[in-house]
């Protein structure tokens, strides 16, 4: 069996943290470790900050907290606690339970998701949802087409509940010049979603399904995020606006989220090839033995001089590299 998790370690608190030290220390982690601030170590940095804010979910509860100090981790999600001792064996798990019976656990109904790690981060720093700035031109992206294709003025009622999970992430791919990627941007994006028209609750929504033979009213409406490009970023980077989907029938109040992934637009002149950019001419034969000199304009608009050493020769197929003239590194 996996170790528990030591939630006060975790956030760097002793046992004893009230409310304010939780947060503080909750604040200082999130940010160290949020997903955006860390893009050359991602996969390490969205596990942290998931651990992070599972540990503040939990410590911030006072029901949850006192059953982690009582039974650990096993304790929240429904496992037995360690066995007692002091007890007589033959009931693992029932010693300090009323009438002695089998241990069923107190916790949560479902683990605590990237998604909820998101959302707790917006919460406690006030945003709408999209990539924290960490960090400008004020360009506007194209519009965001409707999300999942054209909706109509009804939508069908799926699984009715208030305990349904947010539906999967809506993505949009947002391709960008190599100048922008270079120098960094801001990109605004007008989003439509589609909502309920009327049902606030979910409760609504069957009400209105059983008088309308199943369906519900839905309908669009618009909205501009803005992401904000970092100097470097590379295709495939990923950004969350939290909530900014569209919600599904029957389930007001539960929007997906909205993943916008970076494309790079193809390059008249130059090649990525990670954060070095390659630039692709011809020579002649004497060049190639006796040296030359190569000016040409540089993604950043100033001029780059290529020219290989003293005495060198150029073999077909080779390079000569500029130093410090290729992509910001992230």
């Amino acid at each position: 069996m996996p170790a528990s998790k030591d939630y006060y370690a975790i956030l760097g608190v002793d046992r004893n943290a009230d409310d304010d030290q939780l947060k503080k220390a909750y604040r200082k982690m999130a940010v160290k470790w949020h997903p955006d601030k860390n893009q050359d170590k991602k996969e390490k940095a969205e596990a942290k900050f998931k651990e992070i804010g599972e540990a503040y979910d939990v410590l911030s509860d006072k029901d949850k907290r006192a059953i982690y100090d009582q039974y650990g981790e096993a304790g929240l999600k429904g496992g037995p606690p360690p066995p007692d001792p002091t007890q007589d064996a033959g009931m693992p798990g029932a010693q300090n339970m009323p009438g002695g019976g089998g241990f069923k656990g107190f916790g949560r109904s479902s683990a605590f998701s990237a998604q909820d790690a998101t959302r707790l981060f917006e919460s406690m720093f006030g945003g709408e949802g999209g990539g924290f700035s960490f960090g400008n031109d004020d360009a506007m992206g194209g519009s965001f087409p409707g999300i999942g294709g054209p909706f109509g003025g009804m939508g069908g009622m799926g699984g009715m509940g208030g305990g349904a999970k947010r539906p999967a992430p809506e993505e949009y791919r947002l391709a960008l010049s190599l100048e922008d990627l270079f120098a960094g941007c801001r990109k605004k994006l007008k989003v439509t979603r589609r909502v309920h028209a009327t049902a606030k609750t979910p409760e609504d929504a069957q009400a209105e399904a059983q008088r309308a033979n199943g369906a519900v009213s839905m309908r669009e409406t618009e909205e501009v995020v803005e992401v904000d490009v970092k100097p470097g970023w590379k295709a495939g980077t990923k950004l969350t606006f939290a909530a900014k989907g569209s919600e599904q029938p029957g389930h007001p109040g539960k929007p997906a989220d909205l993943v916008v992934v970076i494309d790079e637009k193809p390059h008249a002149v130059f090649k990525r090839d990670g954060d070095d950019l390659v630039y692709v001419c011809a020579i002649t034969l004497r060049q190639a033995l006796c040296g030359f000199k190569l000016t040409f304009r540089g993604v950043d608009g100033e001029d780059v001089v290529a020219q290989p050493a003293t005495g060198e020769v150029t073999s077909p197929g080779g390079t000569v590299r500029v130093k410090e003239r290729g992509m910001p590194s992230r």
